[in-house]
Formats: structure tokens, sequence, C-alpha cells
């Protein structure tokens, strides 16, 4: 059942304030799978009937690797893997990083952004889902300094947290990563990870839930740092405000 986005504030502040540690992620569409890009673009191009791997993504994260080297003339290579992943998926290329955020507010941000300018006709639902990383380090799931080569790893989850970022923007967005070696929905019985996940859906008015997370400082601009985010912000706020 969807809440308020007054009764999500509580929630949420109850979980930042328990003994627990929560990163969010928030999506428009709650039917959306919790399943990463790579995922998707593999079973879109190479079907049902075969194997996942990511030996296509290897090959695409090694000619990212080389271009970008090219084009800005230094060498990428030194570069830690994880950080190369994050980048080549901010330029574009499908990855296997889920992003989340350390922050309910920013998450709850990224599933309402679009609202407003596709469709602002009263209330909409969305979703922010919570995924519980108590117990990760225990379990093995998050990245530790022996970790260099995810790709090459058996490992099928790794949570990367914002501090091994040194990204502007993914510092901005209290960015983290689920790094995922395989294809599965994280939002289903069948995923190891799926007892960890809880889904809220939060139904109210677009554009007063974005007022209130403007006057916590959080707008496209301050995200993503960039002039087009700072057009766009102009644009939305003459739409709520008209």
């Amino acid at each position: 059942m969807a809440i308020s986005f007054d009764q999500y504030m509580q929630k949420v502040g109850n979980m930042m304030n328990s003994k627990y540690s929560y990163v969010f992620r928030g999506q428009s569409d709650v039917n959306w799978s919790l399943k990463t890009s790579y995922a998707r673009f593999y079973r879109k191009i190479y079907g049902t009937n075969i194997n996942f791997s990511l030996d296509k993504y290897e090959n695409m994260l090694s000619a990212f690797i080389d271009q970008i080297s090219e084009y800005y003339g230094r060498n990428y290579e030194d570069m830690p893997e994880y950080q190369l992943i994050a980048l080549s998926q901010h330029y574009g290329i499908p990855s296997p990083f889920l992003d989340w955020t350390m922050s309910p507010y920013i998450a709850l941000y990224f599933a309402l952004k679009d609202c407003i300018s596709n469709n602002y006709n009263g209330d909409v639902t969305v979703c922010v889902y919570c995924m519980n990383t108590t117990e990760f380090d225990r379990l093995g799931y998050t990245l530790s300094k022996k970790d260099n080569n995810l790709i090459k790893s058996e490992s099928k989850y790794k949570f990367i947290k914002t501090i091994n970022f040194y990204s502007r923007r993914v510092k901005s967005q209290q960015g983290c990563f689920m790094y995922i070696n395989n294809d599965e929905d994280l939002n289903t019985e069948e995923s190891r990870i799926n007892e960890y996940i809880e889904a809220i859906e939060i139904q109210g008015d677009p554009g007063m839930i974005l007022k209130n997370l403007l006057i916590m400082g959080i707008n496209g601009c301050a995200l993503y740092d960039e002039l087009e985010y700072l057009c766009e912000d102009i644009v939305v706020q003459s739409i709520i405000n008209k």
C-alpha cells in the first residue's frame, strides 16, 4: 500500500536513526525490475536461450578504456576497475552496476524527477527501494582491497560504498553501487539479496514533494553539477509554479 510523503519521511527517518545501515534506490515505475543495465542489454540483444556472461561487457569496457585514453591523452588503465565501470556507465555503456544512494531523500528525487516534465496531472505513485547492507561485510558482499578484478572474480555480488569513489557527481549524489554478476532481478525471491530489500511506494503531488526536497537542497543542479540540469530545474520550477 502506498504511503504519503509525510509518512515516508517519518519511516526513512526512523530507518536512518536505527542500528542498521541502509541504501536507497528511487524508481518512477513501481513495476520496473531491479536489474542492471547490462543484464537488460544482454537479454535484449542475445536472447534468453544462452547462459548469461560478462564477456561482452568485458570487451566493451576494454574498448572504452583504450579509446578514452587516446581521446584524453592519459592512461586510464591505471584507474581501479570499479572506477572505470562507474565512469563508462556514466557515459552510456550498460554495466553490471546497479545504482543506489545513501540518502532516502535523493532516492525520492530520482523517483520523481521525470514525473513533472512527462505528465504533471495530479498525484503519482513512485517507488523507493531500501536495501539493508548491515550484514554485507559478514557475507562477503562488500568490496575489499583484494577485489582488484571484479569481472574475472567469481563474486556474484559486491557492494561498493560512496567513500571508494572520487567522482564529484557520485559524491554529490551520495552514490554507491551493487555489482551483480548475473541477470537476476534483486526484487524476486530467487535472489539472495531479496531478503535485505524493502519496497516503499509513495503517492502524492510530485510538485509539492519536489518543493520540499528543494528546501533540503536537493535538485538537479546540486546532484549533477551541470548547466543542463540547471536549465531542467528552471523548467520544472516553471511547471510547478504555474
